[in-house]
């Protein structure tokens, strides 16, 4: 994350992802618990959501100027 925490990547447990249509244009809803105990919640198009993720899932919470742009499975190991 870069100095000002406008932008990078941060671990997160992914506490749900609601998928849906909006006008053809597939939508997910997702919301994401921090590490601290914030939840924060934003709408992203579902290219930028890994399908496979369940509630309770380690994730990895990309962010552009404070704004999630993406959520992808936490690789174990």
């Amino acid at each position: 994350m870069d100095i000002l925490g406008a932008s990078g990547e941060q671990p997160a447990t992914l506490v749900g992802a609601r998928r849906f249509a909006i006008h053809a244009t597939q939508m997910v809803d997702v919301t994401v618990e921090w590490p601290d105990g914030r939840r924060e919640s934003h709408r992203l198009g579902a290219e930028s959501v890994d399908d496979s993720l369940e509630p309770g899932d380690a994730v990895l919470v990309q962010r552009v100027m404070a704004m999630i742009t993406g959520v992808r499975r936490a690789v174990e190991g």
